[in-house]
């Protein structure tokens, strides 16, 4: 209803609707299959904690909800660059106390404070650093360095990064 409010008389097409009822409809029901298939699993395989990559993502939001439900702690590990811009890690002070605050994990993950001080996501963070990084800097010591310049992305608007670095590695 609210969709077709918004849409003019010409461009409302009920068959779009139908379809968009159906395929959400279809969704619900395999959330809500997998939600009772993973608190089963989880019911009898008792793990002692949940490590989820996405967590906060959303789309596994049913997998973090059964595993609270039968008081798993979860956890989401950092598996990338995040910061302030970054819209799965940054939520508004209501979500702390909202309904949606049980969709997300209890603990993340963080590769330092650094990391963790850049978001605003209402679970607790733990710092436990990036051995894989730090392994990686030890084993470059010693070796000699051309000027050489890293550029990181957030895997959003890439295309128009690539072209600002190419430009000026033109320069």
């Amino acid at each position: 209803a609210i969709l077709q409010e918004r849409l003019s008389d010409e461009e409302y097409d009920p068959e779009f609707f139908k379809k968009l009822k159906h395929e959400l409809l279809k969704k619900f029901r395999t959330i809500l299959a997998e939600y009772a298939i993973y608190k089963f699993l989880f019911k009898y395989g008792k793990p002692k904690i949940l490590l989820v990559e996405d967590a906060s993502y959303g789309s596994k939001s049913h997998l973090i909800k059964a595993a609270r439900d039968l008081a798993i702690p979860v956890a989401e590990y950092q598996h990338g660059l995040i910061n302030h811009q970054h819209i799965a890690y940054n939520f508004g002070p209501s979500v702390e106390k909202s309904a949606y605050r049980n969709f997300l994990p209890d603990f993340f993950l963080t590769f330092g404070s650094l990391w963790g001080d850049m978001i605003q996501l209402p679970v607790k963070k733990v710092n436990i650093g990036n051995p894989h990084l730090s392994e990686s800097v030890e084993k470059t010591k010693g070796i000699t360095k051309e000027k050489i310049i890293l550029v990181l992305g957030t895997g959003t608007n890439s295309e128009a990064m690539i072209d600002r670095v190419l430009r000026l590695a033109k320069r």
